[in-house]
């Protein structure tokens, strides 16, 4: 490299086995087209991993996805499988194509392909010259294991130790613990928080046999340091697990991706391999891998507990893609499992937010978002004392979306008894929602119907489980002025087809239909509901306070339907 070339800061580092490996110039780098950035084990010389810039390797035929405007280029874009080594998913893992390389300021973050790297050893990388330009000069390479060197040790895997002692907010019958830490920089157990997923996974997976902290009696905790963590998650199998930044301020700590469906088609899900079918979406025909559009995809697991950072979908919406862009997906409906718990957090996207299934209690959190940014096939999902956010839609700025689709659960038979327990979808309860000032007044809809909903209507349902269901309750909550006056999206505010499956006329109930009750105005006062469109929605049936014959306020009264009736109590 000449004297006025870009230039790496850091050439020696220790890491994590999980390594994302961070370099940092004299002046802020430009990412080429060409080129790739390879590691070898700097004993034997053999090649572990390779990043390919140029995103040749991902494209497969009759992919048509364009550039700018109709669709994106795949420089920078490489395939991976989040958790291909955990031995004990029987080779599951979540496929998606990544950002490879990101630059912030001067610093380049290069995130190599998942489980690469063995613990305790030294590898050596090379750069190829094309991959990194600036203003200051060229960028002549890394090229070998000698000077001018690139190299970095891994550091060893944590002990794994169950310890008696258990957090004071650990769910109900949690009786031990087992911690592992995260920090970018390399103090940590891990540097990447899939890093300390796949450990945990590897270790503590439901059904490992003989392992001390399989049980969910104990409690799995990753504390992630402060900063920013680029990357897409995946666990499946993991009950009582706790992700927690380490501070008490959310915006401390960021994961964050750019993921959406014209990206990474799909909901997503686990497979034994990537997928090799085209699909459709916006102006874009891309292989769907299967792994799905989310930044954290959750699988199997009960007893998930998100607390204390950020977690952000950066994608930006454009008319030609198909939007949907969820932080998470949370994907359990077992009546008797499947609980999940986000407290004191940040989820930012522009839509389709919040995906959850099963039961799924959100306290005290901020949630950013547009179209259906709160949405899903649950039982029950309560989001308390939270603000629920409307941000300006670039793509159709006249319009303010939909807070909510719920395609709800009606409920499920109890298998002891076979009598009919009936759950309460989708519930906000002591919140407010909020807009960018440049949403327009009266443009945003508390719900609209999902479509395709089946045996929704009660009591002719309760004998079969119904699903797909409009069942929404707003209660006691602060209405910004973004909210249409009519309040649900029905046929008088624009709808078609059928607007909702259970009316007040067919016997909309506290535990199902679209209800509201007790709604104030964005500073505390009583809102009128006088125009509100009541041929699908109701705001007579008492939600809480003495008439009520339910309390939806009391997450205790929400959750009763799990596991039999037995019922659950969350903690936030």
């Amino acid at each position: 490299m000449s004297a006025a070339a870009l230039f790496p800061v850091n050439g020696a580092v220790a890491a994590q086995p999980d390594t994302m490996l961070q370099i940092t110039f004299n002046a802020p780098p430009t990412l080429g087209t060409t080129g790739k950035i390879s590691v070898f084990n700097a004993t034997t010389n053999v090649l572990v991993d390779s990043i390919d810039i140029s995103g040749a390797p991902t494209k497969t035929t009759n992919e048509t996805y364009g550039t700018g405007g109709t669709g994106f280029s795949e420089t920078d874009t490489e395939v991976d499988a989040l958790a291909a080594g955990v031995t004990t998913l029987s080779g599951s893992a979540r496929n998606v194509y990544y950002t490879p390389v990101t630059i912030s300021g001067n610093t380049a973050t290069i995130h190599l392909h998942d489980g690469k790297l063995s613990p305790g050893t030294r590898y050596y990388v090379t750069v190829d010259s094309t991959v990194f330009s600036g203003t200051q000069g060229s960028f002549s390479s890394f090229s070998s294991a000698t000077a001018p060197a690139w190299t970095f040790t891994t550091g060893p895997l944590p002990t794994l130790t169950v310890s008696n002692t258990v957090p004071a907010n650990a769910p109900s019958g949690t009786t031990g613990s087992v911690s592992v830490t995260v920090d970018a920089s390399g103090n940590g157990n891990f540097n990447t928080v899939q890093g300390a997923l796949d450990w945990l996974m590897q270790n503590c997976n439901t059904g490992i046999s003989g392992a001390a902290c399989t049980s969910s009696s104990v409690i799995k905790t990753i504390t992630v340091d402060k900063g920013a963590y680029n990357e897409l998650l995946f666990v499946r199998n993991m009950n009582n697990l706790t992700i927690t930044g380490s501070t008490s301020s959310a915006a401390d700590t960021t994961v964050s991706a750019n993921n959406f469906e014209s990206y990474n088609p799909g909901s997503g899900g686990s497979n034994t391999a990537a997928g090799t079918s085209n699909t459709t979406e916006g102006a874009v025909t891309r292989r769907a891998l299967g792994g799905g559009r989310s930044v954290f995809l959750m699988e199997g697991s009960d007893l998930l507990t998100l607390r204390n950072f950020t977690l952000q979908n950066s994608h930006v919406k454009q008319s030609s893609y198909n939007n949907q862009a969820e932080t998470l997906y949370f994907n359990n409906t077992k009546t008797n499992g499947g609980r999940f718990v986000a407290s004191h957090m940040q989820f930012l996207s522009a839509q389709d937010t919040i995906q959850t299934k099963g039961w799924a209690y959100f306290y005290d959190d901020y949630i950013a978002g547009d179209v259906d940014f709160l949405w899903g096939n649950a039982y029950a999902a309560m989001f308390d004392h939270s603000e629920l956010h409307t941000v300006y839609d670039v793509t159709a700025p006249t319009t303010g979306g939909y807070v909510i689709q719920a395609r709800a659960y009606t409920g499920y038979v109890n298998t002891s008894t076979s009598a009919f327990i009936q759950t309460p979808g989708f519930v906000v309860s002591n919140s407010t929602l909020t807009a960018d000032s440049n949403v327009p007044a009266g443009s945003t809809f508390l719900a609209r119907a999902g479509g395709a909903e089946i045996n929704c209507t009660l009591p002719a349902a309760a004998s079969a489980q119904g699903s797909g269901c409009d069942d929404v309750a707003y209660v006691d909550t602060q209405i910004g002025a973004h909210i249409s006056a009519g309040g649900w999206l029905g046929a008088a505010e624009g709808a078609s087809g059928t607007e909702l499956d259970v009316s007040p006329s067919t016997g909309q109930t506290e535990m199902a239909g679209w209800r509201e009750w007790g709604s104030m105005n964005s500073t505390g006062g009583t809102l009128s509901l006088s125009g509100r469109d009541t041929t699908v929605g109701t705001d007579t049936v008492a939600l809480t306070g003495g008439t009520a014959a339910l309390d939806l306020t009391n997450p205790s009264v929400v959750f009763a339907g799990w596991n039999n009736g037995a019922g659950w109590t969350p903690t936030p």
